[in-house]
Protein backbone atom coordinates (compact mmCIF):
# COMPACT_ATOMS: atom_id res chain seq x y z
CA UNK A 1 0.00 0.00 0.00
CA UNK A 2 2.85 2.24 0.93
CA UNK A 3 4.53 1.65 -2.54
CA UNK A 4 1.06 2.75 -4.13
CA UNK A 5 0.80 5.75 -2.00
CA UNK A 6 4.42 6.53 -3.14
CA UNK A 7 3.63 6.13 -6.88
CA UNK A 8 0.59 8.50 -6.51
CA UNK A 9 1.89 11.02 -4.91
CA UNK A 10 4.63 10.78 -7.66
CA UNK A 11 2.34 10.70 -10.89
CA UNK A 12 0.44 13.73 -8.86
CA UNK A 13 3.79 15.80 -8.56
CA UNK A 14 4.55 14.44 -12.10
CA UNK A 15 1.59 16.50 -13.27
CA UNK A 16 1.76 19.68 -11.25
CA UNK A 17 5.17 19.73 -12.76
CA UNK A 18 3.74 19.50 -16.15
CA UNK A 19 0.91 22.16 -15.47
CA UNK A 20 3.44 25.06 -14.26
CA UNK A 21 5.42 24.62 -17.35
CA UNK A 22 2.62 24.50 -19.67
CA UNK A 23 1.35 27.64 -17.71
CA UNK A 24 4.49 29.44 -17.98
CA UNK A 25 4.85 28.83 -21.84
CA UNK A 26 0.69 30.15 -22.21
CA UNK A 27 1.97 33.12 -20.36
CA UNK A 28 4.86 33.77 -22.58
CA UNK A 29 3.43 32.89 -25.78
CA UNK A 30 -0.23 35.47 -24.82
CA UNK A 31 -0.67 38.09 -27.77
CA UNK A 32 -2.17 40.47 -24.51
CA UNK A 33 -1.97 43.90 -27.44
CA UNK A 34 -5.25 41.83 -29.14
CA UNK A 35 -7.14 41.73 -26.27
CA UNK A 36 -8.09 44.27 -23.56
CA UNK A 37 -8.55 44.20 -20.23
CA UNK A 38 -9.86 46.99 -17.83
CA UNK A 39 -10.50 47.08 -14.13
CA UNK A 40 -14.38 47.89 -14.08
CA UNK A 41 -15.34 50.90 -12.59
CA UNK A 42 -17.85 49.21 -10.48
CA UNK A 43 -15.53 47.44 -8.04
CA UNK A 44 -14.50 48.19 -4.66
CA UNK A 45 -12.34 47.33 -2.18
CA UNK A 46 -14.66 44.42 -1.29
CA UNK A 47 -15.39 41.18 -3.17
CA UNK A 48 -17.36 41.77 -6.47
CA UNK A 49 -18.24 39.17 -8.62
CA UNK A 50 -20.95 37.22 -10.76
CA UNK A 51 -21.59 39.75 -13.42
CA UNK A 52 -24.96 39.20 -15.39
CA UNK A 53 -25.99 41.25 -18.16
CA UNK A 54 -29.70 42.36 -18.00
CA UNK A 55 -30.19 45.00 -20.61
CA UNK A 56 -28.00 46.27 -22.83
CA UNK A 57 -26.56 48.93 -20.47
CA UNK A 58 -27.78 47.65 -17.51
CA UNK A 59 -25.87 44.74 -14.84
CA UNK A 60 -26.25 42.96 -11.91
CA UNK A 61 -23.44 41.65 -9.76
CA UNK A 62 -23.16 40.00 -6.89
CA UNK A 63 -21.05 41.46 -3.31
CA UNK A 64 -20.26 41.68 0.25
CA UNK A 65 -20.38 45.41 0.01
CA UNK A 66 -22.54 46.78 2.72
CA UNK A 67 -26.13 47.35 1.87
CA UNK A 68 -25.81 49.76 5.10
CA UNK A 69 -24.83 50.91 8.56
CA UNK A 70 -26.97 47.93 9.75
CA UNK A 71 -25.48 44.85 7.59
CA UNK A 72 -24.99 41.88 9.73
CA UNK A 73 -21.27 40.52 9.39
CA UNK A 74 -20.26 37.09 7.88
CA UNK A 75 -18.07 35.62 10.29
CA UNK A 76 -16.17 33.71 7.56
CA UNK A 77 -15.01 36.65 5.51
CA UNK A 78 -15.21 39.55 8.02
CA UNK A 79 -17.66 41.56 5.62
CA UNK A 80 -21.28 41.67 4.82
CA UNK A 81 -23.03 38.86 3.59
CA UNK A 82 -22.72 39.19 -0.09
CA UNK A 83 -26.33 40.57 -1.79
CA UNK A 84 -26.97 41.48 -5.70
CA UNK A 85 -26.88 44.70 -6.63
CA UNK A 86 -27.27 47.01 -10.05
CA UNK A 87 -25.16 48.93 -11.97
CA UNK A 88 -24.93 50.70 -15.14
CA UNK A 89 -22.56 49.05 -17.73
CA UNK A 90 -20.16 52.53 -17.68
CA UNK A 91 -20.72 51.88 -13.64
CA UNK A 92 -21.68 55.57 -12.96
CA UNK A 93 -24.15 54.25 -10.47
CA UNK A 94 -24.44 51.17 -7.89
CA UNK A 95 -27.45 50.28 -6.06
CA UNK A 96 -28.46 47.22 -4.29
CA UNK A 97 -31.43 44.96 -6.89
CA UNK A 98 -33.96 43.41 -4.97
CA UNK A 99 -35.62 43.42 -1.40
CA UNK A 100 -36.98 39.61 -2.69
CA UNK A 101 -33.51 38.87 -3.04
CA UNK A 102 -31.23 40.84 -0.78
CA UNK A 103 -32.28 38.76 2.82
CA UNK A 104 -29.33 38.63 5.57
CA UNK A 105 -28.37 35.87 3.97
CA UNK A 106 -25.73 35.01 1.65
CA UNK A 107 -27.54 36.01 -1.84
CA UNK A 108 -26.31 36.17 -5.34
CA UNK A 109 -25.35 34.27 -8.77
CA UNK A 110 -28.27 35.66 -10.81
CA UNK A 111 -29.85 33.65 -13.90
CA UNK A 112 -32.42 35.77 -15.54
CA UNK A 113 -34.41 33.55 -17.90
CA UNK A 114 -34.43 34.96 -21.63
CA UNK A 115 -38.42 35.52 -21.43
CA UNK A 116 -37.81 38.14 -18.39
CA UNK A 117 -40.58 36.43 -16.31
CA UNK A 118 -38.37 34.69 -13.70
CA UNK A 119 -34.71 33.99 -12.56
CA UNK A 120 -33.01 31.99 -10.72
CA UNK A 121 -30.62 32.75 -7.96
CA UNK A 122 -28.25 31.43 -5.05
CA UNK A 123 -29.23 31.79 -1.24
CA UNK A 124 -26.91 30.22 1.53
CA UNK A 125 -28.71 30.38 4.80
CA UNK A 126 -27.15 30.40 7.69
CA UNK A 127 -29.34 28.12 9.11
CA UNK A 128 -28.01 25.14 8.03
CA UNK A 129 -24.53 26.18 8.56
CA UNK A 130 -23.49 23.25 10.97
CA UNK A 131 -24.52 20.89 8.08
CA UNK A 132 -21.93 22.73 5.68
CA UNK A 133 -25.08 22.04 3.12
CA UNK A 134 -26.49 26.26 2.88
CA UNK A 135 -26.53 26.95 -0.59
CA UNK A 136 -29.87 26.51 -2.79
CA UNK A 137 -30.94 27.16 -6.03
CA UNK A 138 -34.31 29.78 -5.59
CA UNK A 139 -36.68 30.99 -8.52
CA UNK A 140 -38.15 34.06 -8.73
CA UNK A 141 -41.11 35.21 -10.55
CA UNK A 142 -42.48 38.19 -11.80
CA UNK A 143 -46.06 39.59 -12.60
CA UNK A 144 -48.28 42.95 -13.48
CA UNK A 145 -47.96 43.16 -9.77
CA UNK A 146 -43.87 43.10 -9.66
CA UNK A 147 -41.86 40.59 -8.33
CA UNK A 148 -42.88 37.64 -5.81
CA UNK A 149 -41.45 35.70 -3.26
CA UNK A 150 -38.51 33.58 -3.67
CA UNK A 151 -39.25 29.84 -3.89
CA UNK A 152 -36.55 26.90 -3.88
CA UNK A 153 -36.14 24.67 -6.59
CA UNK A 154 -38.31 21.56 -6.03
CA UNK A 155 -35.20 19.09 -6.99
CA UNK A 156 -32.91 20.74 -4.23
CA UNK A 157 -31.83 18.63 -2.12
CA UNK A 158 -31.30 19.77 1.42
CA UNK A 159 -27.67 17.65 2.57
CA UNK A 160 -26.26 19.02 -0.97
CA UNK A 161 -25.13 22.33 -2.10
CA UNK A 162 -26.21 24.15 -5.34
CA UNK A 163 -24.71 27.52 -7.14
CA UNK A 164 -23.92 29.05 -10.34
CA UNK A 165 -26.85 29.02 -12.15
CA UNK A 166 -27.28 30.06 -16.45
CA UNK A 167 -29.55 29.33 -18.61
CA UNK A 168 -29.28 28.18 -22.41
CA UNK A 169 -29.76 30.86 -25.73
CA UNK A 170 -33.53 29.93 -25.53
CA UNK A 171 -33.93 29.04 -21.99
CA UNK A 172 -35.07 25.43 -22.33
CA UNK A 173 -31.90 24.08 -20.18
CA UNK A 174 -29.97 25.15 -16.55
CA UNK A 175 -26.99 25.11 -15.93
CA UNK A 176 -25.57 24.97 -12.16
CA UNK A 177 -23.00 23.71 -10.30
CA UNK A 178 -23.37 21.22 -7.24
CA UNK A 179 -21.92 18.70 -4.65
CA UNK A 180 -24.79 16.54 -5.24
CA UNK A 181 -24.23 12.30 -4.29
CA UNK A 182 -22.94 10.11 -7.21
CA UNK A 183 -20.70 13.41 -9.02
CA UNK A 184 -17.10 13.11 -9.93
CA UNK A 185 -15.56 14.97 -8.13
CA UNK A 186 -15.87 17.58 -5.00
CA UNK A 187 -18.55 20.38 -7.52
CA UNK A 188 -19.56 19.10 -10.71
CA UNK A 189 -21.70 20.58 -13.46
CA UNK A 190 -24.75 19.76 -14.13
CA UNK A 191 -27.99 20.65 -16.30
CA UNK A 192 -32.02 20.42 -15.76
CA UNK A 193 -34.51 20.69 -18.83
CA UNK A 194 -37.21 23.32 -17.99
CA UNK A 195 -40.40 22.85 -19.96
CA UNK A 196 -44.11 23.39 -19.09
CA UNK A 197 -42.59 25.63 -15.89
CA UNK A 198 -41.21 22.52 -14.69
CA UNK A 199 -37.58 21.24 -14.27
CA UNK A 200 -36.41 17.57 -14.92
CA UNK A 201 -34.04 15.58 -12.74
CA UNK A 202 -30.32 17.14 -13.40
CA UNK A 203 -28.07 15.15 -15.27
CA UNK A 204 -24.35 15.14 -14.75
CA UNK A 205 -22.31 16.70 -17.92
CA UNK A 206 -20.15 13.85 -17.24
CA UNK A 207 -16.89 13.11 -17.29
CA UNK A 208 -15.38 15.02 -20.20
CA UNK A 209 -16.24 18.06 -18.28
CA UNK A 210 -16.52 17.10 -15.06
CA UNK A 211 -12.60 16.05 -12.72
CA UNK A 212 -12.42 14.76 -8.91
CA UNK A 213 -11.62 19.04 -8.27
CA UNK A 214 -14.62 21.73 -8.74
CA UNK A 215 -16.32 23.12 -11.54
CA UNK A 216 -18.08 25.47 -11.37
CA UNK A 217 -19.44 28.94 -12.89
CA UNK A 218 -21.01 27.74 -16.20
CA UNK A 219 -22.43 30.46 -18.66
CA UNK A 220 -23.61 29.98 -21.97
CA UNK A 221 -23.13 32.33 -25.49
CA UNK A 222 -24.85 31.00 -28.59
CA UNK A 223 -22.96 27.42 -29.14
CA UNK A 224 -20.42 27.97 -25.98
CA UNK A 225 -20.44 26.44 -22.90
CA UNK A 226 -17.98 28.88 -20.40
CA UNK A 227 -17.01 27.00 -17.38
CA UNK A 228 -14.30 27.47 -14.62
CA UNK A 229 -12.02 23.90 -13.19
CA UNK A 230 -9.40 24.01 -9.95
CA UNK A 231 -8.46 20.69 -12.07
CA UNK A 232 -7.91 20.94 -15.52
CA UNK A 233 -4.38 22.05 -16.91
CA UNK A 234 -4.69 25.43 -16.09
CA UNK A 235 -2.86 28.51 -14.75
CA UNK A 236 -3.81 28.10 -11.33
CA UNK A 237 -7.05 28.29 -8.85
CA UNK A 238 -10.09 28.52 -11.02
CA UNK A 239 -9.03 28.65 -14.35
CA UNK A 240 -11.87 29.77 -17.53
CA UNK A 241 -12.59 26.96 -19.96
CA UNK A 242 -14.99 26.63 -23.12
CA UNK A 243 -16.51 23.65 -24.34
CA UNK A 244 -19.32 22.66 -27.17
CA UNK A 245 -21.62 19.80 -28.43
CA UNK A 246 -20.25 18.30 -31.20
CA UNK A 247 -22.10 16.69 -34.25
CA UNK A 248 -21.97 13.00 -32.52
CA UNK A 249 -23.50 14.58 -29.03
CA UNK A 250 -20.88 14.35 -27.16
CA UNK A 251 -18.85 17.03 -25.34
CA UNK A 252 -15.52 18.62 -26.78
CA UNK A 253 -12.63 18.60 -24.89
CA UNK A 254 -12.68 21.89 -22.93
CA UNK A 255 -9.73 24.13 -24.01
CA UNK A 256 -7.97 26.74 -21.76
CA UNK A 257 -9.08 30.50 -22.46
CA UNK A 258 -5.17 31.26 -21.57
CA UNK A 259 -3.91 34.53 -20.22
CA UNK A 260 -4.86 37.38 -19.72
CA UNK A 261 -8.25 35.95 -18.71
CA UNK A 262 -6.40 33.39 -16.99
CA UNK A 263 -4.34 34.17 -13.97
CA UNK A 264 -2.12 32.75 -11.12
CA UNK A 265 -5.84 33.85 -9.11
CA UNK A 266 -9.38 32.32 -9.58
CA UNK A 267 -11.10 33.64 -12.85
CA UNK A 268 -14.22 32.98 -13.50
CA UNK A 269 -18.18 33.42 -14.47
CA UNK A 270 -17.10 35.26 -18.23
CA UNK A 271 -20.15 36.45 -19.96
CA UNK A 272 -20.28 37.85 -22.91
CA UNK A 273 -22.22 40.95 -24.07
CA UNK A 274 -24.40 40.51 -26.90
CA UNK A 275 -25.02 43.92 -27.13
CA UNK A 276 -21.64 44.69 -27.74
CA UNK A 277 -21.83 46.20 -31.62
CA UNK A 278 -18.33 45.22 -33.22
CA UNK A 279 -16.02 48.28 -35.38
CA UNK A 280 -12.80 48.06 -36.41
CA UNK A 281 -11.30 48.07 -33.79
CA UNK A 282 -13.17 45.53 -31.69
CA UNK A 283 -14.86 42.01 -32.51
CA UNK A 284 -15.85 40.87 -29.16
CA UNK A 285 -16.98 42.70 -25.78
CA UNK A 286 -17.83 41.04 -22.01
CA UNK A 287 -16.35 40.36 -18.42
CA UNK A 288 -15.12 38.16 -16.02
CA UNK A 289 -14.49 37.91 -12.80
CA UNK A 290 -11.09 37.13 -10.97
CA UNK A 291 -9.22 37.59 -7.62
CA UNK A 292 -5.78 38.24 -9.75
CA UNK A 293 -3.56 40.60 -7.94
CA UNK A 294 -3.86 43.74 -9.05
CA UNK A 295 -7.60 44.03 -8.27
CA UNK A 296 -9.27 46.54 -5.89
CA UNK A 297 -11.38 43.96 -4.19
CA UNK A 298 -10.88 40.27 -3.04
CA UNK A 299 -12.99 39.53 -6.01
CA UNK A 300 -13.06 42.13 -9.41
CA UNK A 301 -15.42 42.23 -12.12
CA UNK A 302 -12.88 42.87 -15.24
CA UNK A 303 -14.32 43.61 -18.82
CA UNK A 304 -12.65 42.01 -21.81
CA UNK A 305 -12.81 43.44 -25.33
CA UNK A 306 -10.63 41.16 -28.02
CA UNK A 307 -9.26 42.91 -31.37
CA UNK A 308 -8.42 41.32 -34.57
CA UNK A 309 -6.62 42.75 -37.28
CA UNK A 310 -8.64 42.66 -40.41
CA UNK A 311 -5.27 40.97 -42.35
CA UNK A 312 -4.76 38.65 -39.72
CA UNK A 313 -6.45 35.20 -40.79
CA UNK A 314 -8.85 33.04 -38.84
CA UNK A 315 -6.03 30.45 -38.56
CA UNK A 316 -3.25 32.35 -37.76
CA UNK A 317 -5.28 34.06 -35.04
CA UNK A 318 -6.29 30.69 -33.44
CA UNK A 319 -2.44 30.04 -33.55
CA UNK A 320 -1.72 33.11 -31.71
CA UNK A 321 -3.55 32.42 -28.56
CA UNK A 322 -6.50 35.18 -29.51
CA UNK A 323 -9.80 33.56 -28.42
CA UNK A 324 -12.78 34.10 -30.42
CA UNK A 325 -16.15 32.68 -29.99
CA UNK A 326 -18.28 32.65 -33.27
CA UNK A 327 -21.70 32.34 -33.64
CA UNK A 328 -22.79 29.32 -35.36
CA UNK A 329 -26.43 28.65 -36.79
CA UNK A 330 -26.56 25.69 -34.85
CA UNK A 331 -28.34 26.36 -31.28
CA UNK A 332 -26.76 25.16 -28.11
CA UNK A 333 -27.42 21.88 -28.50
CA UNK A 334 -30.58 19.62 -26.94
CA UNK A 335 -29.21 18.57 -23.69
CA UNK A 336 -31.34 15.54 -23.36
CA UNK A 337 -29.42 13.71 -25.76
CA UNK A 338 -26.01 14.14 -24.53
CA UNK A 339 -24.12 11.22 -24.58
CA UNK A 340 -21.67 10.99 -20.89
Amino acid sequence: QSLQSNLGQSNRFRREVLILKQALLWKEKAVSSLIKIDNSPLNSVYSDFSATLIEDDLMVFTSDRPLGKNSPMYKWTGNSFTNVFITSTDGTYVSPWLDQINSRDNDGNIALHPSGDFLIFVRCSSEYIELDATCKLMKLERSKEGWGEPVQLAFVLPEFNYGSPAWNEDGSTLFFSSNMEGGRGRYDLYFSKFSQNQFSKPHNLGDRINTEGNEKFPTVFNDTLFFSSDYLPGMGGLDIFKTFIRYDSTWSPPINMKPPFNSGGDDFGLIVNQHFKTDSVYTQMGYFSSSRMNGQGRDDIYQYKIGVPQELPIQIAEQRNIHIVFKTKYPLYDTSDVLE
